[in-house]
């Protein structure tokens, strides 16, 4: 269950950074 939840957690936290690297390009 725990290796569960953080891999989860891994993959928001990797889709976060693809957002708002694609947003501050935008911007940018």
């Amino acid at each position: 269950m725990r290796i569960i939840m953080a891999f989860m957690s891994i993959a928001l936290l990797m889709i976060w950074c693809t957002t708002t690297a694609s947003a501050s390009k935008l911007i940018g």
